[in-house]
């Protein structure tokens, strides 16, 4: 066992996601911990081929099928997380299956304390509390929910997006999944990015920044800064939605080579034989941060 995991999450649709996420960190990360499949249930077959692997699948049952705010049921497994299965790891670093990871992961490898990135467009936290549409009939309750959370949050203060956390697993207490759950039940409909509302209300004011290059979301980058896709650069590229933007696995995405390019070479994977991290490519690196500076006004991802 390894003082360190690398964990994503993902049912029996989302299986071709994990397994580019897993073999974009073998083949560029030099990641030298465990890796880690939370699940809902997927196929046998399924499962063997993440364990033949050396990759570890742990499957928990997910009664609950409700939605939390606008996400599918299976987000609530994050906060899984934050039970004591995991404390035999010092530190966790998980990672969405919508993801690439392109480069050298050590960052990681001895993290203190609680990390994620900040959300796209600076979010604050009363955007992560908001009225769900789909329950337009619960107005009233949503607005007494909300003036609830005023009580313990100042919805002006920036919020985390949740696709990566990096955190050391002394912040899982004995209780911390109960307090997680309990405020899911009583907050769900105004949850409005699921586990990542529930999270930004447990670690309020408890977490450290993550350099963005960590948590890089092209399409954002690429539709509010104009910067062409080929400039774009970091060490986790996170496909979070924003506009009309694609998934790498879709057609009409720049990033549709790589991502089936990771796809392909998954059954190389083999954990009793590591591989060393992906060199950097310092121009595009360099390039992207001298853009990206000037565009968004000095804000750096390193």
């Amino acid at each position: 066992m390894s003082s360190s995991v690398i964990a994503t999450l993902a049912n029996k649709k989302y299986i071709s996601q994990a397994k580019q996420l897993f073999s974009s960190v073998y083949h560029t990360s030099g990641w030298k911990g465990d890796y880690l499949l939370i699940t809902d249930g997927i196929p046998l077959r399924e499962v063997q081929w993440f364990q033949n692997r050396g990759i570890l699948v742990k499957t928990y049952s997910n009664k609950d099928k409700r939605e939390i705010g606008i996400m599918p049921s299976i987000v609530g497994l994050k906060l899984r997380l934050f039970t004591r299965y995991f404390k035999k790891w010092d530190t966790v670093l998980y990672i969405d299956a919508d993801a690439i990871v392109t480069h050298n992961l050590d960052f990681f490898e001895k993290v203190k304390g609680f990390w994620a990135a900040p959300d796209l467009d600076d979010h604050t936290l009363g955007y992560q509390f908001r009225k769900n549409d789909s329950f337009k009939k619960m107005k009233d309750k949503h607005e007494r929910l909300r003036q609830e959370l005023l009580n313990d949050l100042d919805f002006t203060e920036p919020s985390f997006n949740s696709g990566v956390l990096a955190f050391e697993t002394s912040v899982i207490k004995k209780n911390t999944f109960q307090k997680l759950k309990k405020f899911q039940k009583k907050y769900n409909d105004i949850s409005y990015y699921g586990d990542q509302s529930i999270l930004n209300f447990y670690f309020y004011k408890q977490w450290q920044k993550l350099p963005l290059r960590f948590n890089t979301s092209p399409e954002y980058i690429h539709i509010k800064y104009f910067l062409p896709y080929f400039l774009i650069w970091g060490t986790i590229l996170h496909f979070c939605p924003f506009g009309n933007s694609a998934k790498p696995w879709q057609n009409k995405s720049y990033f549709q080579t790589m991502w089936k390019h990771y796809l392909l070479t998954s059954d190389e994977v083999n954990l009793t034989q590591r591989k060393r991290s992906k060199t950097t490519n310092i121009v595009k690196k360099m390039s992207f941060n001298f853009f990206y500076s000037i565009l968004s006004f000095g804000k750096r991802i390193f």
